[in-house]
């Protein structure tokens, strides 16, 4: 196979459907910011293609510790012809892309993966270090998202709805831009919950290619919680959500906005729902305990990470290997 690598949307040639996160709309959301660079791998059996990813590469100043950093980011698995091994046309993807890391990043992360053993040899022959993490996901398939859900976030639910509350996806240009709004104020204070720049997720939502949905929950004529979901070919994904749970502590925004997303993916006819930001850590575990509540199932995956310095992959690989 070969393996060619396009840093620009013009040259992409047609690629195979698969996972939102390495698709070519996904390439042209992150090619307009300014402190993100797509890169999309791209491996080829002949004139057929065998698979491809997106990694994205992020130049920033810290100043603890201070420095300029670069580093790429590669979320989840690869999007594969269904004739071809997924995890073999991932590795192969993989090795193409550490002919491009220069000496100068700061380090390399690799997340979401399905399972602790995907790509397990590729990465840890390459000196990749794993930290444990997991992953949370609703199957909706198997049963209705009300039969999940725990008794007590249900009344909430039924309480929240009995007081007026309505929720639903919107396009609706006002709307938009005051649930971001609310999105950048939640969020500016959330030290491990990452958002992008707001006009990123206002491309997200609005570029007619996309898979994207903004959900709004609506108390009076105005909006008190929002969230925002990216969809692949059989699951939802869960990017972001919050809501005024201060202010309006009756009406149970954050509830809403998370249950308005779960209740369209479902009558959509999604087989899963996965939140995107549960992530294994203490500060996080207030977070993972809300979503649980959904009737989500926990599982065990790993996170990889590659520092340029190779003493520094040597300790932590005798530390979490």
């Amino acid at each position: 196979m070969r393996v060619e690598i396009y840093t620009k949307e013009k040259d992409i040639p047609e690629l195979i459907d698969g996972e939102p996160l390495h698709s070519l709309w996904m390439f042209k959301l992150i090619e307009k910011h300014s402190n993100a660079k797509p890169i999309m791998v791209v491996a080829f059996d002949g004139e057929e293609e065998a698979g491809h990813l997106i990694a994205i590469k992020f130049r920033d100043m810290r100043i603890l510790p201070p420095g300029y950093y670069i580093w790429y980011t590669v979320n989840g698995e690869c999007t594969t012809n269904p004739k071809y091994n997924k995890e073999d046309v991932f590795s192969l993807l993989i090795d193409k892309l550490f002919t491009l890391f220069d000496i100068h990043h700061t380090f390399i992360e690799v997340r979401n993966l399905n399972d602790s053993w995907f790509a397990y040899s590729t990465l840890s022959d390459r000196y990749f270090f794993p930290k444990k993490d997991i992953r949370i996901y609703l199957s909706l398939h198997s049963m209705e998202p009300e039969k999940r859900i725990t008794r007590n976030f249900k009344a909430l639910i039924n309480k929240a709805e009995r007081n007026g509350v309505t929720y639903g996806a919107t396009n609706d240009e006002k709307e938009i831009k005051e649930a971001l709004q609310l999105l950048k104020r939640h969020y500016i204070n959330k030290v491990r919950r990452h958002l992008p720049p707001t006009e990123f997720l206002y491309n997200l939502i609005t570029y007619k290619e996309s898979r994207a949905k903004l959900f709004v929950v609506r108390y009076n004529g105005k909006i008190i919680g929002c969230s925002i979901c990216i969809y692949g070919n059989k699951c939802a994904y869960m990017a972001y959500s919050c809501g005024l749970r201060v202010s309006y502590r009756n009406e149970h925004p954050g509830i809403m906005a998370v249950w308005a997303a779960i209740k369209d993916a479902h009558i959509s006819g999604y087989d899963h729902f996965e939140f995107l930001e549960a992530k294994k850590s203490k500060s996080s575990q207030g977070y993972i305990n809300f979503i649980l509540n959904f009737g989500g199932k926990q599982t065990g995956v790993l996170r990889w990470y590659h520092f340029k310095w190779v003493w520094i992959n040597k300790i932590m690989r005798s530390i979490y290997v």
